[in-house]
Order: structure tokens, then sequence, then C-alpha cells
């Protein structure tokens, strides 16, 4: 038996579908399996940390993300609860490629939704992890991290806010 193909790729702005409002995931079955799994051969193909479904081209509410040794994966996510002080750091997407913006997030997160198999799941995040599951809650809003920066100009190769003024913070392609 021959590996499958893959049928997903990442999408890279100003592609229609990383503005979109995603629709949420109504069924849970063999498709949205591989969908997740798609999903995180891409974005650590990426050398990334996160990945929204439109970054691959679904117009679904799910994303997945993995830091070290952890995964997450979480469909029709939604935030119960966000709590401690504001944090600015550097951001960059894998959609956005040599973009990195200043965003300002929550520390801690309280998180709801359900794994690929349709059980329910809720996270308390903090640190990387909060502000990574928000960023990839952001991408199924149609939200790119250009829109929290002034003067971020998508049509250069080497646009955007650059965080050489910033020596104290950390850049991370989400």
């Amino acid at each position: 038996m021959q590996p499958k193909e893959p049928s997903l790729s990442l999408k890279i702005f100003p592609d229609a579908v990383l503005r979109a409002l995603c629709d949420p995931v109504e069924t849970f079955n063999v498709q949205l399996r591989e969908w997740t799994d798609e999903m995180f051969e891409i974005m650590r193909k990426s050398d990334g940390i996160g990945l929204a479904a439109p970054q691959a081209g679904i117009s679904k509410q799910l994303f997945v993300c993995g830091i070290e040794n952890d995964s997450l994966c979480l469909i029709n996510p939604t935030i119960i609860q966000a709590e401690g002080s504001p944090v600015d750091m550097i951001e960059g997407c894998l959609s956005l490629p040599d973009i990195h913006v200043k965003v300002n997030r929550n520390d801690r997160i309280v998180v709801a939704g359900y794994d690929n198999r349709g059980r329910k799941m809720q996270y308390g995040l903090t640190g990387l992890w909060a502000r990574v599951v928000q960023h990839e809650m952001d991408h199924l809003k149609g939200v790119l991290i250009c829109d929290y920066g002034e003067n971020v100009n998508l049509d250069e190769q080497n646009s955007g806010l650059d965080a050489a003024d910033s020596a104290n913070e950390t850049k991370q392609s989400l």
C-alpha cells in the first residue's frame, strides 16, 4: 500500500481563506482526524508551534499546536476565562513569512473545545501555551498578527515591525 498523498498545504497571505470567518465543525469523523494529522505534519515541517485550519485551506474552527514534546488539537474552541497581566511579545506567523509584530495577549487562559474524536476538553494554559492558543483562535476569526501592528507593510519581503529594539522579547512563529 502506497502512502496517501497530502491534501492540505500551507496557505500564505494574501490567500483569501486566511481572512474567512470559520464555521464550527459539526461532524467528528475520519476526515477530521486526517486533517488534524496533516495539519500537525505541516506545522512540524514548517518549524511552527501552531497551525489553524485556515492556514491549511480549511474554513473550520480547529487548530493544532505543539511545544517541545507536548501537543494539542482543539476543535470549536472557546476561551472561557482570560486572566493575568497582558504581556507584549513579538510574534511571527507561518502564513506571513518574515513578518514579526508585537502583540499584547493575556498570560493565562482557560479554553474549552473538543478533541478530534468529539470528546469535550478544557485546559488551563499559561505563558507560551496561552499565547499560541490565542494566536490560533484569531485565525479562526480571520484575524492576523499584522492587524495588531502599526505600519505593517505586507507588500515587501522584509516588511513588518522589527524587534531589534526589543532585545528582551522573543520571536516565535506560531
